[in-house]
């Protein structure tokens, strides 16, 4: 039934869209239950330009706009395409978007910059979404964790992010797996819509392990994922086998496995999580379809204290040293 449905939708790009036609494909999808709509939110996306940690706080360290529709990297994409879904209708989309990336209103420090510490834990005691790795990979799931310390931090990539040491969250966290050699089976018989983790060998060196996050889109041929990929310049669907393969050949830094979350109708106000509401101001920092243009370069983009999506959040850690390894590869070797 929810395929059905779910033909009756058709999806334009977002970024086609001026803000009574996105309102109105917003209003559109409401007749699907979620995790169709956040599948066909992301749809939306597919074609979109790659473009690095496009999206900032319109102002301060990271100006970049509050949410844009013409690029995106594979934490963004997910992200717009989470707040698309949930958000009441198309003037909340921002409000709801704020909600998934920071603590309290935006500002850099409060970003929720890295995924196993911050993103994930603090996405789930909110409500917004639910940890299923073991619900679908059953007795293959094996456990990782991550240490950060203030050592952690005083490293280059930990610098990088240029958090003061209030926001440098630090401990240790876990995160449970499907390990990448059983990870094509087990995506097979799992349903579509739910967010596909990619989690590397631990570094003790980085602040995170996680460098990429993807949709989980079932087709007649098998399982892909749908996410924005540098490899690729845009967001793209891929088999899931296909891209764990041509990731795993990638031996210095290899993909130990992939966690799965399931997207929920969030509580916000039975979480305790205050409204922040979106003024005039920063409605102006959001960049809507056609006032900008992708900036796409050939270039590798330069490491800055930014979120990154390498896929990371933690731009200048794991991202850096992905970059820089997968420099010295053979270029048919591509990453993400």
């Amino acid at each position: 039934m929810t395929f059905v449905v779910m033909a009756l939708v058709a999806v334009a790009p977002w970024h086609s869209l001026d803000g009574g036609a996105r309102a109105a494909q917003v209003e559109a999808l409401k007749v699907l239950p979620l995790e169709a709509r956040f599948v066909a939110a992301s749809e939306g996306f597919l074609g979109t330009p790659y473009v690095l940690s496009p999206l900032g706080e319109g102002e301060g360290y990271d100006p970049d706009p509050l949410i844009r529709y013409d690029a995106v990297d594979c934490l963004t994409m997910v992200e717009q395409s989470l707040a698309l879904a949930v958000a009441a209708d198309e003037s909340h989309v921002i409000e709801t978007l704020n909600r998934i990336r920071y603590e309290g209103a935006p500002s850099y420090e409060g970003r929720l910059h890295v995924m196993e510490a911050q993103w994930l834990p603090i996405n789930q005691s909110r409500g917004l979404l639910e940890d299923v790795t073991r619900r679908y990979g059953k007795d293959v799931v094996k456990r990782l964790n991550k240490r950060i310390t203030t050592e952690t931090w005083a490293e280059k990539g930990g610098k990088a992010l240029g958090l003061s040491p209030a926001g440098q969250t630090t401990g240790e966290f876990f995160i449970d797996v499907v390990p990448s050699d059983r990870a094509p089976a087990v995506l097979a018989t799992a349903p579509e819509g739910l967010i596909v983790v990619v989690v590397r060998a631990d570094r003790p060196r980085l602040v995170t392990r996680v460098t990429h996050v993807a949709v989980l889109v079932q087709k007649p041929s098998g399982p892909f994922l749908r996410h924005a990929s540098r490899s690729f310049k845009k967001v793209a669907d891929e088999p899931v086998e296909r891209y764990l393969r041509r990731n795993l050949e990638f031996g210095a830094w290899t993909v130990e496995g992939v966690a799965l979350y399931r997207v929920k109708e969030p509580a916000w106000l039975d979480a305790g999580v205050a409204v922040v509401e979106v003024d005039a101001r920063l409605e102006a920092l959001a960049v809507d379809a056609g006032d900008t243009k992708p900036q796409v370069t050939s270039e590798p983009p330069p490491v800055v204290g930014k979120r990154i999506c390498g896929c990371s959040t933690s731009e200048g850690s794991a991202a850096a040293l992905l970059l820089m390894l997968a420099g010295r590869r053979s270029a048919r070797r591509r990453l993400a």
